[in-house]
């Protein structure tokens, strides 16, 4: 049976919610959720690191991004090194508590890429890379057109379906 679009679609979400269960569920016995600990484990492979680059790496928005952090900062995780040149961008830098956690969080990265991946031959691997990559690089300018066009609409409260139905 071939999979249409919509399947796939599904799938890639179905996936999404599974890896965040997953995740939750390791880091349950820590004060963590998925989001805060997918940041961490960022930061603590890119000590030093600014949220913009956080931002545009793990591709959430830079106001989750500053959220995220504020928690990892209010549960002792994280902390801020000033910078000389522009105050807007401190540096992100791990504390003693979550290098604690580092070796934990590495484990449970692995465990998860070798159970996702168990059953793929490394060209499998690849090419699923690849079409990721490739349906990023189509969905960026539609949400960039999505997002121009509700800016200039401005607030609105009802959805239009065509042919003067709205909800």
């Amino acid at each position: 049976m071939e999979m249409t679009a919509g399947d796939i679609l599904r799938n890639t979400k179905k996936i999404n919610i599974a890896l965040d269960t997953y995740l939750n569920e390791r880091l349950a016995s820590t004060d963590l959720t998925a989001a805060q600990g997918n940041v961490l484990f960022f930061i603590l492979e890119h000590s030093g690191v600014h949220s913009t680059r956080i931002h545009k790496q793990l591709g959430i928005s830079r106001g989750t991004v500053s959220g995220l952090i504020k928690k990892l900062r209010e549960k002792g995780y994280v902390s801020f090194s000033s910078c000389d040149t522009d105050d807007r961008q401190k540096p992100i830098l791990v504390t003693e508590k979550a290098d604690a956690l580092r070796e934990a969080l590495i484990g449970w990265q692995r465990e998860l890429e070798e159970m996702v991946f168990r059953d793929f031959t490394p060209e499998e691997r690849a090419a699923l890379g690849r079409l990721q990559e490739k349906m990023l690089r189509n969905i960026s300018p539609a949400i960039a057109r999505v997002k121009k066009e509700r800016e200039k609409e401005g607030p609105t409260h009802e959805v239009h379906f065509g042919a003067g139905q709205a909800v």
